[in-house]
């Protein structure tokens, strides 16, 4: 998973949150960052059972506290 954040403040961290099992989603770690453009590549192996999807989302919020999210 490759996305590129840019806000006008600074940003200030993400989670990266996915789900392909019958446990609901999980998190990663907060990842803290300090810059108004950055890019996140996320590599991840993870076993999943074949009749499930995978999906992920990433939540990211920026110095001013305002919140924003990718699409899942």
């Amino acid at each position: 998973m490759n996305i590129t954040l840019t806000d006008n403040v600074n940003l200030s961290s993400y989670i990266f949150s996915w789900n392909g099992t019958t446990e609901g989603w999980k998190n990663n770690s907060l990842i803290q960052f300090t810059t108004t453009t950055t890019n996140i590549t996320v590599i991840t192996n993870k076993t999943i059972n074949i009749s499930h999807n995978i999906a992920w989302i990433v939540y990211f919020n920026d110095s001013s506290g305002n919140k924003n999210q990718t699409d899942i």
